[in-house]
Protein backbone atom coordinates (compact mmCIF):
# COMPACT_ATOMS: atom_id res chain seq x y z
CA UNK A 1 0.00 0.00 0.00
CA UNK A 2 3.15 2.29 0.83
CA UNK A 3 3.75 2.02 -3.25
CA UNK A 4 1.31 3.94 -4.56
CA UNK A 5 1.57 6.73 -1.66
CA UNK A 6 5.13 7.35 -2.69
CA UNK A 7 4.49 7.63 -6.50
CA UNK A 8 2.00 10.01 -5.77
CA UNK A 9 3.83 11.96 -3.70
CA UNK A 10 6.52 11.95 -6.34
CA UNK A 11 3.77 13.01 -8.85
CA UNK A 12 2.47 15.74 -7.05
CA UNK A 13 6.72 17.18 -6.15
CA UNK A 14 7.31 16.62 -10.04
CA UNK A 15 4.11 19.32 -10.78
CA UNK A 16 5.25 21.86 -7.89
CA UNK A 17 8.39 21.57 -9.48
CA UNK A 18 6.66 23.54 -13.05
CA UNK A 19 7.19 27.00 -11.18
CA UNK A 20 10.94 26.18 -10.68
CA UNK A 21 11.10 24.81 -14.01
CA UNK A 22 9.72 27.94 -15.49
CA UNK A 23 12.21 29.75 -13.69
CA UNK A 24 15.14 27.99 -14.83
CA UNK A 25 13.96 28.06 -18.84
CA UNK A 26 13.92 31.59 -18.54
CA UNK A 27 17.22 32.92 -17.30
CA UNK A 28 18.87 35.43 -18.98
CA UNK A 29 21.29 34.11 -21.78
CA UNK A 30 23.38 36.70 -19.57
CA UNK A 31 23.66 34.02 -16.71
CA UNK A 32 27.08 31.01 -17.28
CA UNK A 33 25.55 27.95 -18.37
CA UNK A 34 28.03 26.26 -15.33
CA UNK A 35 25.55 28.43 -12.69
CA UNK A 36 22.79 28.05 -14.75
CA UNK A 37 23.13 23.73 -14.91
CA UNK A 38 23.77 24.35 -11.27
CA UNK A 39 20.49 25.95 -10.63
CA UNK A 40 18.62 23.50 -12.73
CA UNK A 41 20.01 20.80 -10.53
CA UNK A 42 19.04 21.92 -7.34
CA UNK A 43 15.27 21.41 -7.99
CA UNK A 44 15.84 17.41 -8.94
CA UNK A 45 18.08 17.20 -5.91
CA UNK A 46 15.49 18.59 -3.54
CA UNK A 47 12.75 16.30 -5.07
CA UNK A 48 15.12 13.19 -5.10
CA UNK A 49 15.79 13.92 -1.28
CA UNK A 50 12.06 14.32 -0.43
CA UNK A 51 10.98 11.20 -2.18
CA UNK A 52 13.77 8.89 -0.84
CA UNK A 53 13.05 10.85 2.63
CA UNK A 54 9.11 9.79 2.64
CA UNK A 55 10.27 6.04 1.62
CA UNK A 56 11.43 5.34 5.19
CA UNK A 57 14.83 4.99 3.37
CA UNK A 58 18.30 5.53 5.66
CA UNK A 59 20.78 6.82 2.64
CA UNK A 60 24.54 6.20 3.73
CA UNK A 61 26.95 7.49 1.40
CA UNK A 62 30.82 6.93 1.82
CA UNK A 63 33.84 8.34 -0.22
CA UNK A 64 31.87 11.54 -1.12
CA UNK A 65 35.11 13.36 -0.11
CA UNK A 66 37.05 11.73 -2.98
CA UNK A 67 35.05 12.58 -5.61
CA UNK A 68 37.21 14.66 -7.59
CA UNK A 69 36.60 18.35 -8.51
CA UNK A 70 35.59 18.98 -11.80
CA UNK A 71 33.78 16.98 -14.08
CA UNK A 72 33.58 13.00 -13.84
CA UNK A 73 31.64 9.96 -15.29
CA UNK A 74 30.01 8.15 -12.28
CA UNK A 75 29.73 4.39 -13.58
CA UNK A 76 27.37 2.72 -11.43
CA UNK A 77 25.62 -0.71 -10.83
CA UNK A 78 21.59 -0.04 -11.54
CA UNK A 79 19.65 -2.14 -9.12
CA UNK A 80 16.10 -0.43 -9.36
CA UNK A 81 14.35 2.98 -10.19
CA UNK A 82 15.56 4.72 -6.95
CA UNK A 83 19.25 4.50 -7.91
CA UNK A 84 18.83 7.74 -9.83
CA UNK A 85 17.26 9.51 -7.12
CA UNK A 86 19.99 8.59 -4.79
CA UNK A 87 22.46 9.94 -7.43
CA UNK A 88 20.52 13.09 -7.72
CA UNK A 89 20.00 13.43 -4.04
CA UNK A 90 23.45 12.75 -2.35
CA UNK A 91 26.27 12.99 -4.72
CA UNK A 92 26.76 17.08 -4.11
CA UNK A 93 27.49 17.51 -8.01
CA UNK A 94 25.10 18.45 -10.70
CA UNK A 95 24.50 15.20 -12.76
CA UNK A 96 23.14 13.92 -16.41
CA UNK A 97 22.66 10.71 -17.50
CA UNK A 98 22.89 8.66 -20.18
CA UNK A 99 19.12 7.61 -19.91
CA UNK A 100 16.81 4.91 -22.36
CA UNK A 101 14.56 6.83 -24.57
CA UNK A 102 11.61 5.61 -23.21
CA UNK A 103 11.84 8.38 -20.36
CA UNK A 104 11.20 11.04 -22.96
CA UNK A 105 8.08 10.14 -22.51
CA UNK A 106 7.69 11.89 -18.79
CA UNK A 107 6.51 15.49 -19.95
CA UNK A 108 7.94 16.88 -16.63
CA UNK A 109 10.54 14.46 -15.95
CA UNK A 110 12.16 14.85 -19.73
CA UNK A 111 12.20 19.20 -19.44
CA UNK A 112 14.09 18.58 -16.30
CA UNK A 113 16.67 16.52 -17.44
CA UNK A 114 16.98 18.05 -20.66
CA UNK A 115 17.77 20.97 -18.02
CA UNK A 116 20.26 19.07 -16.26
CA UNK A 117 21.80 18.00 -19.85
CA UNK A 118 20.90 13.94 -19.88
CA UNK A 119 21.01 12.05 -23.15
CA UNK A 120 18.30 9.72 -24.41
CA UNK A 121 19.72 6.55 -25.67
CA UNK A 122 17.57 4.01 -28.46
CA UNK A 123 19.40 0.98 -27.23
CA UNK A 124 17.60 -0.93 -30.30
CA UNK A 125 19.65 1.90 -32.83
CA UNK A 126 23.25 1.23 -32.74
CA UNK A 127 23.86 4.10 -35.17
CA UNK A 128 21.67 7.00 -32.55
CA UNK A 129 23.22 4.98 -29.61
CA UNK A 130 26.79 6.11 -30.61
CA UNK A 131 25.70 9.71 -31.90
CA UNK A 132 24.09 10.03 -28.25
CA UNK A 133 27.36 8.55 -26.29
CA UNK A 134 29.21 11.38 -28.52
CA UNK A 135 26.84 13.84 -26.78
CA UNK A 136 27.80 12.39 -23.57
CA UNK A 137 31.12 12.66 -24.82
CA UNK A 138 31.19 16.43 -25.63
CA UNK A 139 28.66 17.18 -22.10
CA UNK A 140 31.76 15.99 -20.23
CA UNK A 141 34.37 17.85 -22.38
CA UNK A 142 32.41 20.84 -20.96
CA UNK A 143 31.99 20.35 -17.78
CA UNK A 144 29.36 18.46 -17.37
CA UNK A 145 29.58 14.78 -14.75
CA UNK A 146 27.43 12.37 -16.14
CA UNK A 147 26.20 8.72 -14.95
CA UNK A 148 26.26 5.85 -17.10
CA UNK A 149 24.23 2.47 -15.78
CA UNK A 150 26.44 -0.08 -17.66
CA UNK A 151 24.64 -2.84 -17.33
CA UNK A 152 22.59 -1.05 -19.48
CA UNK A 153 19.57 -1.92 -17.41
CA UNK A 154 18.29 -2.36 -13.40
CA UNK A 155 19.54 -5.70 -12.28
CA UNK A 156 16.60 -5.49 -9.57
CA UNK A 157 18.77 -7.37 -7.13
CA UNK A 158 22.16 -7.34 -5.57
CA UNK A 159 23.52 -9.04 -8.32
CA UNK A 160 25.82 -7.27 -10.92
CA UNK A 161 24.72 -7.64 -14.85
CA UNK A 162 27.30 -8.04 -17.20
CA UNK A 163 28.58 -4.33 -18.90
CA UNK A 164 27.77 -3.67 -21.94
CA UNK A 165 31.11 -3.22 -24.43
CA UNK A 166 31.61 0.45 -25.42
CA UNK A 167 30.01 2.39 -21.71
CA UNK A 168 33.40 3.73 -20.14
CA UNK A 169 34.41 5.21 -23.53
CA UNK A 170 32.60 8.20 -22.23
CA UNK A 171 35.11 8.92 -19.63
CA UNK A 172 38.25 7.91 -21.69
CA UNK A 173 37.40 10.05 -24.77
CA UNK A 174 36.47 13.33 -23.14
CA UNK A 175 39.50 12.70 -20.80
CA UNK A 176 37.80 13.12 -17.35
CA UNK A 177 38.20 10.85 -14.15
CA UNK A 178 35.99 7.95 -14.29
CA UNK A 179 34.58 6.64 -10.50
CA UNK A 180 32.91 3.83 -9.88
CA UNK A 181 29.90 3.87 -7.60
CA UNK A 182 28.65 1.17 -5.68
CA UNK A 183 24.66 1.55 -4.82
CA UNK A 184 23.66 -1.65 -2.49
CA UNK A 185 20.05 -1.53 -1.26
CA UNK A 186 17.86 0.36 -3.18
CA UNK A 187 15.96 -2.52 -4.82
CA UNK A 188 14.31 -2.97 -1.75
CA UNK A 189 13.00 0.50 -1.67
Amino acid sequence: MKTPFIYTYAVILVIKSLTDLRKVRNMSSDVPSVEKNERAFQTPKQVSQKVIKKTGTKVQVKGLEKLPDGPVLLVSNHQGLFDILVLLGYTNKPLGFIAKKEIKKLPIIRIWMELINCVFIDRSNRREAVKVINQGIENLKNGQSMVIFPEGTRSLGSQVNEFKPGSLRLGTKANVPIVPVAIDGTYKI
